[in-house]
Formats: structure tokens, sequence, C-alpha cells
């Protein structure tokens, strides 16, 4: 087989279920190993934790490779297919589904499955972009090994030379956002209205979040979903993905759709925000109020109730510029220790929330109105950035009862 990749490039046939984006992604990734066969055998090692030793036989790295199903009905195209002899006479088989914007496809990867199952060694990997597409993966099945363009990044970063082509993809991955990427910073934020690469730094920021875990939120919450693209202007993570009610955590960049404008002119906002998809149902105001206001601080924009009367959907919307809370920082280093503080939250009847910038003292209530549930939050927030945190905020809300409706 040639390992010219124009010659490559030119056997993909087009076809309306398959991005042309996907294919030029699988050839060029299937050239690099094609060409380098040390650094294939140890891609093979690092996906099937075979030996590298013992993949010293013959190699073989096939694209569109046509498999008939073990019923003999029907077949099926696999992306890309890596055969190679052990030194004990047997032979590994991967098949290797691609992805780039399409989404996982879970009868798909069964029947690659089955036709694995008729090699003495087979497996199936399945490779993306996003951690929406993995975790649709792996919710569907534990037998396929699931993994992200940037780890692909990772390993080839590491074998890159000058002359064997590796450097070439590395960049190309780089380029379509697959590598690493500059911090989201304050310079960037002021430049948003002409710049608009800020959109694709929110999204790997919104991805990160998603690979947190955020169990120690009520059951109810733990069904979520990452944006992929900017939506009504916004991009982060949906907590319920039903609405009945859900927590948004992410950006808003653009208030049109919402009827909002941003806080200050030169940056996105830091939102946090309570949706619901039945425009005629209410929170309990004697519930939401009190809790809504307990988010207050210096800076922090907190509207409810018939303050968004002019969108329906969001019952609560809590903002600050996100240059204020970025201005003065470097990099995401303090990210973690801030996540497990937030985290740290405990369930509380007694105790009145822990919010940043109040005191301990217990705030008073008028005559008739319940004390809304609390939160005690251990550690203080650093200072700067967003107080209450939307994983704090968010907390409050949820354990607090915001989610009992009333018609």
């Amino acid at each position: 087989m040639t390992t010219n990749i124009y010659h490559s490039l030119l056997t993909y046939r087009p076809r309306e279920d398959r991005s042309s984006k996907e294919n030029f992604l699988t050839e060029a990734f299937a050239h690099t190993l094609r060409t380098n066969p040390d650094i294939c055998r140890a891609w093979l090692s690092t996906v099937t934790d075979e030996p590298l030793d013992a993949l010293r036989g013959p190699l073989d790295v096939e694209t569109q490779g046509s498999f008939f199903a073990p019923d003999g009905k029907t077949w099926s195209i696999v992306d890309m297919v890596i055969r190679c002899g052990l030194t004990n006479g047997g032979e590994v088989t991967v098949l290797s589904e691609h992805k780039w914007d399409s989404p996982a496809d879970g009868g798909q990867l069964d029947r690659y499955l089955a036709i694995a199952r008729t090699k003495s060694q087979g497996s199936v990997i399945f490779i993306a972009p996003t951690v929406t597409q993995i975790a649709d993966v792996q919710h569907h099945t534990k037998e396929v090994k699931a993994i992200r363009w940037h780890e692909v990044y990772n390993f080839l970063n590491l074998h890159k030379t000058e002359a064997d082509g590796i450097r070439e993809l590395v960049e190309l991955l780089a380029l379509q956002g697959f590598g690493p990427q500059e911090p989201l910073s304050w310079p960037k934020l002021a430049a948003y209205r002409a710049s608009r690469s800020v959109e694709k730094d929110c999204l790997r920021l919104v991805a990160q979040l998603n690979d947190l875990d955020w169990k120690f939120f009520p059951a109810r919450f733990h069904d979520r979903s990452a944006y992929e693209k900017m939506k009504w202007g916004r991009i982060g993570i949906e907590l319920n993905k039903h609405w009945n009610p859900c927590l948004f955590l992410g950006f808003l960049l653009d208030g049109h759709d919402h009827r909002l404008k941003l806080v200050s002119p030169s940056s996105i906002d830091l939102m946090l925000s309570l949706d619901m998809s039945d425009t005629t149902k209410v929170i309990e105001p004697t519930v939401l109020a009190p809790l809504a206001e307990l988010l207050r601080a210096p800076g922090v924009i907190v509207l409810h109730g018939s303050q968004l009367k002019n969108s329906p959907w969001r019952k609560l919307v809590v903002r600050e510029p996100l240059a204020d809370t970025i201005r003065g920082k470097r990099s995401l280093t303090p990210a973690p220790s801030a996540w497990a503080r937030a985290t740290q939250c405990k369930r509380s009847e007694s105790t009145p929330p822990r919010v940043p910038g109040r005191s301990r003292r217990t705030r008073s209530t008028r005559p008739g109105r319940p004390r809304a549930r609390s939160v005690r939050c251990r550690g203080q927030r650093p200072r700067g950035s967003l107080a209450p945190s939307p994983a704090s905020g968010a907390t409050l809300l949820a354990w607090g009862g915001a989610g009992k409706e009333s018609k």
C-alpha cells in the first residue's frame, strides 16, 4: 500500500452521513501511523495495553475497512483498522472509529464490537473531541475504549520530529482546538467584539468543567450536558437537561435572546441561571427570594421574579463580568483547590449559609416568612473571584428547595 498522503486522501468517497473533516483527519492520522511503524506500535500498546515488545510482527494500517457482520446480513465500513502481528504468532486488530462534530452512534459501535469478537485479539476504540461524545460512549458500553483527540495530540507531541510528518499532524490538531490552547485572558475579553476566539476558549473551559465530579448536587441535577457551541448567546453546562428546573453554569456572550444587557461593555458575563421549560410554572417566592438575595455581592447582578418578566424561562440569573474574575490571574492553577472547597459544602438545617463577604451572624427574617434551608461551606474563596462561586451558589439553590414548583 502506498504511503503517499495525497493519494490516500483521494480514496475517500463523499457520503452524506459523514463529515469531510472526519475523513481528512482519519487519513492524516492513518498516514502518520503508517509511515512511522515504531510510533504505530507504541500507539497500539497504549490503546490495547499489549506490551510493546510483543508487537513486533507485520504491521498494517487500513482506512475504510469493510467487514461483514458475524450474521452475514449487514456490513460496516470502519474508519481505520490497525493490524499487528505478535511475537507469539497471534495478531492484534484494532477497529478505530473517529468523530469530529457528529454524535456517537451506539448501534454502530455494537456492530464493530461484534466484528472485533470474531478476531483472536480484537478491540474497538472511539476517538472524538468533546467530553459529551466520550460520555455518550461510556454510558452505552464499557467495552469500547473512548479517547479524546487531545490525548492523541499529547501522544504524538511526545514523538514528533522534523522529518516524519508527525509535527504536521500535531500542528493540525492544535489549530483545530484539539491540543492545548492559550488561556482565556483579560486582553482577549477586552477584544471580544473584534475577535470571536473567546468562544473557543469558553468551550474549552466548559469541557474541563464537565470532566469534574458533580455528584455533590442532588440526584435530579446529575443528568447534565455541556454545550458544544454557543446557544442562545451563552456557553456552559446544563444540570438537568429536562429543564424542570435546570441549573445553567457558564458564560453569557450575547444577552439578546435573554433580554439582558451585559454587565460590562468590555467583558462577557460569568453566569448562573435557574431555568424552566414550562413558563406557566413559578417557583415559590418565599423559597426563591431569600436564597437569591443571599447571592448578592459587590459587582454581582442578581435578577429573579418580576425582574425577569421579559425572559419567562429564566427564574433566577446571577452574573458578574468575567474580566473582573480573571483580572490579575495568570493561570487556572488555583482552580482545583477552589473546587475542592466548593465541594466541601455540607447540608445543614440549622446553620445559615456561609456566603463570602458576609459574616456568620444569622440573618433576620420577617415574621411569618419561612427560613430557607441552608448550607455551610468551609473555606474562603480567593479574593477577586466571583462571590459566591457558581458551584456554591447553585448548590445553595438546589439544596434550598428552589426546585419546588407551584402554579
